[in-house]
């Protein structure tokens, strides 16, 4: 059995840096998970609703600009989108830390931003799937996928976990700077990267043209459009259970973080 270290997919520095990225952002993704309700919840004026509110706001920032993010994607140098919204995003989660380690949150103003943050993961998410493909040749493409599997899943798990301790040691507002941390790692691992990129064979539509003929084109899939429509109603339900009423039972019930 061939050990890790001589994997060849991993012996590529460009794919190393990619595996440790999604390793990275993925573990703020999993402290995300736990550090904003919790820091969310430890405010005086912080409820289920108020929670409710800022996931709401998150979820649409992402439904809104996914498609215009797919089109960025086949147009913009994919690493430098990628590196680009993990850097802005980072950013953002330490001002959004600072703003809940004063306890003096305005609500209207956190909506704002969690909806900002959706739309930069809107930006990231096309980006990153054809990323993997301008790393490791056509043959080693499906090994390199389950690495990025592997290391999405762990990042997920790990990250939680870890801000369960975070949170419980220091608080929600502690977990979300570390959270941006990550972030910024991840921006900087991605980086070097930039040289890569694979234009579309419809560079020459206009913006409008490669909206319409991709929203066309999902449609005409009877059966992409109930998996999402399907997949989306779950999402939703899923979100309201571990996002909102997890960490309110915990709270109230449980001891807290």
């Amino acid at each position: 059995m061939i050990s890790l270290a001589k994997d060849p997919v991993l012996r590529s520095r460009t794919f190393r840096r990619l595996f440790l990225a999604r390793l990275v952002s993925n573990i703020g993704n999993g402290i995300a998970l736990v550090g904003l309700p919790f820091a969310i919840l430890e405010l005086d004026n912080g409820t289920s609703s108020t929670l409710g509110w800022l996931l709401a706001a998150q979820g649409v920032g992402i439904v809104l600009f996914l498609p215009i993010g797919g089109i960025v994607a086949d147009r913009v140098r994919r690493p430098m989108v990628i590196a680009t919204t993990d850097f802005i995003l980072g950013l953002l989660l330490i001002y959004i830390a600072y703003l809940f380690s004063t306890h003096h949150v305005d609500l209207l103003w956190m909506i704002i931003l969690q909806f900002g943050c959706g739309v930069l993961n809107a930006f990231w998410w096309p980006a990153f799937p054809g990323l993997t493909p301008l790393t490791v040749s056509e043959t080693d493409l499906t090994h390199a996928n389950s690495f990025i599997s592997m290391a999405s899943n762990v990042g997920m798990v790990s990250g939680s976990a870890l801000a369960g301790w975070v949170v419980a040691q220091y608080g929600g507002y502690a977990a979300i700077y570390v959270d941006a941390a990550t972030f910024l790692l991840a921006a900087l691992l991605v980086f070097p990267l930039r040289h890569l990129h694979q234009p579309a064979p419809s560079d020459h539509e206009s913006f409008f043209d490669s909206l319409l003929h991709g929203w066309k084109t999902f449609l005409s899939f009877r059966w992409v459009v109930v998996v999402v429509g399907s997949f989306s109603i779950i999402v939703m339900v899923w979100r309201g259970a571990i996002g909102v009423l997890g960490p309110v039972l915990m709270k109230e019930s449980f001891d807290g973080p």
